[in-house]
């Protein structure tokens, strides 16, 4: 609690006193959220990399995972303008990714892991279906 209380007096953090309350409690139990986090983190990754392998298995992605974060940054070969195919796949599948025109890596989408399970393996199937129906004559 003493180190939120030093640093708040240092930097307006423009925080209500429950968000520093909170803080607090996280930082002096850190150990056990860390926990927590980390496993969710194994559990995202797990999932994500069954469907990479099937996406590279079927040649709709290129690359290797990384072994950490919960950002990925694929490149899905053959669609050059993943603006396009972001727009698609937000109004036709409910699914946002990032398209690599906004990190000036067209050709790439940035998918982020940190969601529900439920929500994740959703968007992850949906995706799949929209790679696919890309790809299918």
């Amino acid at each position: 609690m003493a180190q939120v209380e030093e640093r708040a007096t240092t930097f307006d953090f423009g925080m209500s006193n429950l968000t520093h309350s909170l803080a607090a409690c996280v930082l002096q139990q850190a150990d056990r959220f860390d926990a927590v986090v980390q496993a969710q983190a194994d559990a995202f990754e797990a999932v994500f990399r069954r469907f990479f392998v099937e996406w590279k298995r079927e040649g709709m992605v290129e690359g290797q995972v990384p072994n950490f974060g919960c950002i990925r940054f694929p490149l899905l070969p053959g669609i050059e303008d993943t603006l396009d195919f972001s727009e698609r796949l937000a109004e036709r599948d409910r699914v946002i990714v990032a398209p690599g025109e906004f990190f000036g890596a067209s050709g790439h989408v940035r998918l982020g892991l940190s969601s529900d399970m439920t929500q994740l393996t959703t968007g992850l199937e949906r995706f799949t279906n929209a790679l696919r129906q890309y790809h299918s004559p």
